[in-house]
């Protein structure tokens, strides 16, 4: 039954893909099969009604590890709720609907406040009325004690009935936590659709978009710290916004707690706040310079840009290669073509290469001056060749760039080196695109096919995909070697590539996971695009000849890493593990 359910809304979704995947499932490739059905029912509106039906409460009382999760039952905690309404949009019943949601799923824990706000339309935030109690900042409100819970809503959305307990949950697992925040989906016409599954904090994430604000509570002795730094002003979106990003950004907190379920449904009668008001917010709070840039091909999201350093690093570009000169050339030419302000070495590491063109064109770069050429011979080592580069290299930063990467405009190592040049972070990707400017490469989830996969693999750059992800400069567990910037020291102080045990596959996950270990932090950075014509040069680890290589290095990288067990905190537990798009799991 269950089957035919699934196939029905695949067949709404995308019926090509639908009929396939049937296919594979009656020649027993069920994973190949179910993930094909999965992908296209989630293309059917229907599916998500159904999953929201069936599999969400499964699920919440798994996270939740008690038998009546959905029991009604009063929070412990004390709940302040401000409902911000907004009398130029939205319905007249909106803070209604939202204050009889919250006392459906918080009941006597919850005590309602409601503020009436104008500030999103440009005008001068307006008196609270007259049954509101918030007339200033949060530390006018009488009475309220430093330990009970502040909860920032919009009139119009809904809460999950399910709050009460995710709350408690969530408050035990926080720790000294003083922000807990969820995921949220659209409440249009009395369906949901269109979720947003965050990851776990990643600050990154939240320059780009405010994925706090309605969708979060605050404890109320940190939003009072986080109100003294900022300028006296009534109950508003911009005020509410400006608390939670004082807070979430101040040195010494511990990070936001993540609650990895729906417990908001966002009204979709709303507008979107104003991406220059944000952008002028983070720029005059953020405690690091930065500068945020409005794309309108993003629009409402921005994009973080931090200043390189005074001196920019020097880089060293290390490129592995066998013959297929024309993939090399494009590639150095690339190199030779970027407006990097700071100095660039090229390293190509020549792995038996026999072509009369590839010698005369290596012949000619010394000549030139314009790269070294190293010889490793033997059989290929991807590793090996790359950690006998590095030991010769002369940067203060590694760039590993395969052979077939072709450079689309010359800003793109600006871009990664704006972010690798921070004292916090590790390894820094780009986004790559196959020649069809389909997604290649647009950041590593560990986990997924129970190893580590490509997110977004597959879907077009112009393509919403799951909120834009795939186009958000973002925190990663791991990144592609295809194109990889990373200090020299914190690379050499790691170990460098794994040349035994991944020779060819996964090296460049074992990196970054091992950079992870050392408590750094890996990025990819959507701003760095660049075609990646993929395994031209070395191969599929697919084909016969590669696939029992590729198939030790599988079972190491489990053993070594656990990826057959663990979720990833960037990459959501409710997303399908077998499939590197993002597909609800049932």
């Amino acid at each position: 039954m269950m089957v035919l359910v699934i196939f029905l809304h695949a067949l709404r979704g995308n019926a090509r893909l639908a009929v396939e995947g049937l296919y594979w499932l009656m020649t027993r490739r069920r994973v190949r099969g179910w993930n094909m059905l999965y992908r296209a029912a989630m293309a059917s509106s229907g599916y998500y009604t159904m999953w929201t039906r069936y599999s969400e409460p499964r699920i919440f009382q798994e996270i939740c590890g008690r038998e009546n999760a959905f029991s009604p039952r009063q929070s412990p905690q004390q709940i302040h709720a401000i409902i911000l309404t907004d009398p130029d949009q939205g319905g007249p019943n909106d803070d209604k609907a939202t204050s009889d949601s919250l006392r459906r799923a918080l009941g006597a824990a919850v005590t309602i406040h409601i503020v009436e706000n104008r500030s999103n339309n440009g005008g001068g935030a307006t008196p609270s009325r007259p049954d509101s109690i918030i007339n200033h900042w949060l530390a006018a409100i009488p009475g309220i004690p430093h330990e009970s819970w502040l909860l920032p809503v919009f009139a119009g959305d809904r809460l999950s009935p399910h709050l009460a307990q995710a709350i408690d949950h969530a408050i035990g697992e926080a720790g000294e936590t003083g922000i807990i925040y969820w995921d949220e989906d659209q409440w249009d016409a009395g369906r949901r659709r269109a979720p947003f599954l965050k990851p776990d904090w990643d600050d990154l994430l939240y320059l780009s978009r405010d994925i706090l604000a309605g969708a979060s509570m605050i404890r109320m002795d940190v939003a009072v710290q986080a109100a003294v730094r900022l300028s006296p002003q009534e109950m508003s979106t911009p005020a509410v916004c400006a608390m939670l990003l004082v807070a979430a950004s101040t040195s010494g907190s511990p990070p936001p707690y993540h609650f990895p379920m729906i417990l908001v449904h966002r009204s979709s009668t709303r507008r979107a706040n104003d991406p220059s008001a944000r952008k002028a917010m983070i720029e005059g709070l953020w405690p690091q310079p930065v500068t945020m840039i409005q794309h309108p091909s993003l629009s409402p999201f921005l994009s973080a840009q931090f200043p390189l350093p005074t001196v920019p690093p020097s880089v060293s570009v290390v490129i592995a290669t066998r013959d297929r000169v024309n993939l090399l050339k494009c590639c150095v030419d690339g190199v030779l073509a970027t407006t990097y302000p700071g100095e660039i070495e090229i390293i190509i590491v020549d792995n038996d290469s026999v072509e009369p063109e590839t010698l005369a064109y290596f012949e000619d770069l010394g000549q030139k001056n314009t790269a070294t050429v190293m010889r490793y011979p033997g059989v290929f080592n991807y590793s090996a060749i790359n950690n006998f580069a590095v030991e010769a290299a002369t940067g203060e930063f590694i760039l590993l760039l395969n052979n077939d990467i072709e450079m689309l405009e010359p800003e793109w190592l600006s871009s990664m080196m704006a972010h690798a040049a921070r004292p916090d972070v590790g390894a820094v990707g780009a986004l790559l695109l196959y020649p069809d400017s389909s997604i290649q490469h647009a950041g590593v989830a560990i986990g997924v096919g129970n190893a580590a996969g490509h997110v977004h693999r597959k879907i077009p750059l112009d393509a919403s995909g799951h909120q834009g992800m795939h186009r958000t400069t973002r925190r990663v567990s791991a990144a592609t070697a295809a194109c990889l910037l990373v200090r020299r020291d914190d690379f050499l102080a790691v170990g460098g590539l794994e040349d035994e045990t991944f020779k060819v596959a996964f090296n460049d996950v074992d990196l970054c996971l091992k950079l992870a270990r050392a408590g750094l932090r890996n990025i990819f950075v959507a701003e760095a695009i660049l075609i990646h014509h993929e395994s031209q040069s070395r191969g599929d680890d697919m084909l016969k000849e590669n696939f029992a290589r590729y198939s030790q290095e599988l079972a190491s990288l489990q053993e070594k890493w656990s990826t057959a067990r663990v979720n990833d905190p960037y990459h959501h537990h409710l997303w399908l593990r077998s499939s590197e798009q993002c597909v609800l799991r049932p």
